[in-house]
């Protein structure tokens, strides 16, 4: 409000890192990336799919798993078909804090991607992540 924003116009909205977050020890078990957000234009989830097809070419027995829901959700669907990632890629949905802290644990990995307007100024930050040793990739 300093700034001259009016009242009316601001949200208090809490968002944090659970404390379960805190007690995972990545074992980087598996051959898998993770990655987890909406299916949105804004979250870009398909620059993901396209870079993760070019792993695949590298590393043929290397995973995704893709949690989440959103409006655009089909429309990667058929790109993991189009790029023949079936075998690859799954969709898991939305998935509990505690399965997405179980998934965490085994993955070598968080993937993520987000675009952001010109005119838009924000910090990003992956809460759960921030407390993680898992290595944290965003292009």
């Amino acid at each position: 409000m300093k700034i001259g924003c009016p009242k009316h116009k601001l949200v208090y909205n809490v968002s944090g890192p659970r404390n379960m977050f805190e007690t995972i020890t990545p074992q980087f078990s598996k051959k898998q990336f993770i990655a987890a957000g909406s299916f949105t234009n804004k979250k870009a989830p398909y620059y993901t799919i396209i870079g993760f097809k070019e792993v695949v070419k590298n590393h043929p027995n290397v995973g995704l798993l893709m949690a989440g829901y959103g409006a655009l959700l089909n429309i990667f669907r058929n790109l993991v078909k189009y790029y023949k990632l079936e075998e690859h890629v799954k969709f898991l949905d939305i998935v509990s804090p505690e399965v997405y802290g179980n998934l965490l644990n085994g993955s070598l990995a968080f993937v993520n991607t987000l675009l952001l307007l010109k005119t838009e100024i924000r910090k990003v930050r992956l809460h759960q992540f921030w407390k993680l040793v898992l290595p944290d990739f965003q292009y």
